[in-house]
Parts: C-alpha cells; structure tokens; sequence
C-alpha cells in the first residue's frame, strides 16, 4: 500500500489507494489505514538512517518499532504464518459451520471500539472459489430454513445457479404483500441511505440474486417495481431502504445484460424521482440529490448493457452534469460500451449514437467481485514460534 509499483525511493500515505468500486467505505475507519501516516514516516525515518530506499529497509527492525509505539501487537515477531489446506472432509465440515443462528450482518454490528477476532464461516467458504460449489449443492438438497438460505447466498456469490430457485422463492414469499417490505433489524450507527449496509431483509437476498446471472430473476424485479409507489420522502428513509432496491435490481440487470429486462428498468426509471435528476448547476447543498441522480445513473447503465437506447440517452446527458464524479462515470461507461475514447462533447455523443447504434449489442457486466477466490494461497496465522 505504500510502495508504488515501479518507482523507487517513494512513499505514498494518506487515502492515495484505488478500489475497483463500493470498497472504500469498508477500509476507510480501518487501524491500517488510520495509522498510515505514521507509519510512512517512521519508514521513511528508517530509510534514511539506513542508507536504503524505502523498498530495501529491514522489515523487522520497522515492526520491531511499530510494537514499540503500540502499534502492532508483539505477537508479529513470533507468529508463524502457513497456508491452511483442506481435505475433502474438511470442506464438508466447513459447510456445516456456516451460519444459520444469525443474520450475517450482525459481524459488522458492533460498537466503535469493539473488534471480532473470531473466524467467519462464510466468508471461509466464498473465499475458496469453485472448489467448494460441489459441496455447497450437496449441502443445499438436502438444507432447510436459514442455513438453506445462507447455502444460496454462498452459492451466488461464486456466481452458481444453483442458487437461483431457492432465492427467487424466497424472495416472492416475502413480496407477497401489497409493500415492499421495511428493515426490522435495528442497526447502529445508520443515516441516510446507503449506509453502513442496513437494508431490509428481502434486499440481501435480491443482491445475492442479482450475482447469478439468470434470467429468472426478471420476473422478481418485476414485482419489486410493481410495489414501488414512493413519495420524496421515501428515498430518505433509513427503514424503507428504498435505495438498496434500485440498485440491487440495476446492479442484477447489469450483471445479466438481457434484453427481457428492458421493460421493467423502463419502468423503474419512470418512477418520480428516479429521472430527469441531471443537474448542470454549481456544488448542490442538499447532498442526497446526487444520491438519487446516482441511482438514475445505475438504471441508465442497466438499461444500455441491456441493449436499450434510452440507457445510452441518459448517460449522454449526464456527461454534461455539473456534479464531476458522476460525469466521468457516465463517460466512462460509454467508452467501455463503445470500446472506443469517446469525446466528452454531448452533440459530438449524439451523433456517434444516431450513427453507430450500439444499443443493437447487448453487454452483459463482466466484473467478478474482488474477493478472494483460494484462500489456499494465503498465509495464516500458526503457532507461535521461538525467536
């Protein structure tokens, strides 16, 4: 994190990190990235005392001072660290552990000053990739209630359909209703939405459908938007979470590039509220207004990998809008579609629209989720060695 790849004698500190998307806000109130600062430049102190480049400097005698400010726990110089492997029969054991007894939210649910050391089944079992899908449809057939419903989620999150008839029943059972379901789960710390992922229940479950990439899931969103009557107010509305809604069906629709799904994202995008959000004017005072361009945003993207005209019109204006950072999304989402570097001139956009008609193609979103898919690889944490 502090050292840039191919340049010596640098250090970069501060929140100078990239992510590939929605990753920041889960490091930014990290100790690593808190006690950044601080620890550049007591590499940086260490360098130049050495007579080294910030690459080259003994790594030891850095933690040796980090434990002496109270920075690292002693611990770090006596860990032994080797990878974790498992067996066949370890695997199965691993399924059997996942969690049934709570909502998986409830890790992230704590006090400031409160930290969980303990392992997280879950996160165990998405982190070993395709090798433990076997086991989890095993473990599905024959599962019932939550655990069978946390097997789906797993499944879905290593992109396996064989997720898809458990959430979408599940999911229709609690859409039964003539609303669209609230939050019950009381959370700390929650504003206005999104934040600190406090959605209602439902919502995790169309998230880890919209994973899958199957085409059932149309008829599921449908039933999302066909509840959706919302007032201005909704949208701010911590129980409501009627912006984790949007953006689970148009992060799923992305994600499937289906013509089929135009219609409902035609219809989601006709709610008040969710259109015409573009704004050329200066920095806005009320912030949530950016919020909800950016979740016309997200529609427009879904719709144009879908193949729909209207996406690409939509990201054309929002090119234009005074608001940088959703003005260079939107850019940036027309150069990928179109392969090409697209000026930013919104006639010159036009054009090229009448002309090349990319909505004839479909473009269904590609990009995995950035977690770890072999866990195998990684160091852990052994018994403790003699030094």
């Amino acid at each position: 994190m502090l050292l840039p790849k191919a340049i010596e004698g640098l250090l970069v500190a501060g929140k100078a990190i990239s992510a590939t998307h929605d990753a920041l806000p889960a490091i930014r109130m990290q100790s690593d990235l808190e006690n950044l600062g601080g620890v550049a430049a007591l590499a940086a102190a260490l360098a130049v005392r050495s007579g080294v480049t910030p690459r080259d400097i003994e790594i030891e005698e850095l933690q040796d001072r980090l434990i002496h400010e109270g920075i690292l726990p002693a611990s770090v110089r006596t860990r032994c660290l080797a990878p974790v492997h498992y067996s066949e029969e370890a695997l199965r054991d691993l399924v059997d552990q996942i969690e049934s007894e709570q909502p998986l939210y409830e890790y992230a649910n704590m006090r400031m000053n409160e930290i969980y050391k303990g392992p997280i089944p879950f996160v165990e079992i998405c982190s070993l990739g395709q090798k433990i899908v076997p086991f989890l449809v095993a473990a599905l057939e024959k599962a019932t209630g939550t655990r069978q419903i946390r097997l789906a989620q797993a499944l879905a999150m290593l992109g396996s359909q064989a997720a898809v008839p458990i959430l979408i029943e599940r999911i229709m059972e609690q859409l039964q209703g003539a609303e669209l379901p609230r939050r019950t789960a009381d959370m700390m710390y929650v504003q206005l939405p999104p934040d600190h992922g406090a959605m209602p229940d439902v919502v995790y479950l169309l998230y880890s459908l919209a994973q899958t990439r199957d085409s059932r899931s149309i008829a599921v969103w449908q039933r999302v938007v066909d509840l959706m009557q919302p007032s201005e107010e909704d949208f701010i509305d911590t129980w409501l979470g009627l912006y984790y809604y949007v953006d689970a069906i148009s992060q799923g629709a992305e994600r499937l590039g289906d013509r089929g799904a135009i219609p409902v994202l035609e219809q989601l995008h006709r709610i008040p509220y969710l259109n015409s959000q573009m704004s050329t004017s200066t920095p806005q005072s009320d912030y949530f207004l950016e919020r909800r361009a950016m979740l016309e945003l997200v529609i427009a993207r879904a719709l144009a990998r879908c193949g729909s005209r209207l996406g690409y019109e939509v990201l054309i204006q929002y090119v234009s809008d005074g608001r940088s950072l959703l003005a260079k999304q939107a850019l940036q989402q027309l150069r990928i579609y179109s392969g090409q570097l697209l000026d930013k001139d919104a006639e010159r956009l036009r054009i090229w629209l009448e002309t090349e008609r990319p909505y004839r193609q479909t473009h269904p979103l590609r990009l995995e989720l950035d977690i770890e898919m072999n866990s195998e690889s990684i160091l852990r944490t052994c018994e403790e060695k003699k030094i």
